[in-house]
């Protein structure tokens, strides 16, 4: 039987991943184009920038979308197929430059809050998880 209706900690998951992708974007990006030097460099900052505002753009829609729905199906699917492109990109393209480009110390600061925040989402995460089991 076909779902019709999201269930609320679907929505919260949804939040959850537009926090955490804000909070990667807020720490990362501005410090990469701090030290872009490149147009190359630039071209890839700008690139990513676009495709974390398509997914600003797409996940406000797949919300409100019925998930029985074929545009629900379609805009995941293109909202999966982005962020794995995207990912990709990252770590074969912009990782590397950014070792380049940025310092151990501030790469070692970025690691350290940006591991901090996935703590705090793994939490909220597990939270929601524990809210949708207990009857």
């Amino acid at each position: 039987m076909p779902r019709t209706r999201k269930h609320p900690t679907e929505k919260d998951a949804l939040s959850l991943l537009k926090e955490d992708h804000r909070k990667v974007s807020g720490l990362f990006y501005p410090a990469f184009r701090d030290a872009t030097e490149k147009a190359e460099d630039r071209k890839l900052y700008f690139e990513a920038q676009e495709e974390h505002h398509v997914v600003d753009t797409v996940l406000p829609e797949l919300k409100s979308a019925d998930p029985a729905s074929e545009t629900f199906a379609a805009k995941a699917k293109v909202l999966k197929d982005l962020v794995e492109h995207h990912a990709e990109e990252e770590e074969t393209e912009m990782f590397p430059r950014a070792r380049k480009l940025l310092g151990r110390g501030e790469l070692v600061r970025l690691g350290e809050e940006l591991a901090q925040a996935k703590v705090s989402l793994t939490e909220r995460v597990l939270t929601k998880l524990v809210e949708l089991v207990r009857p």
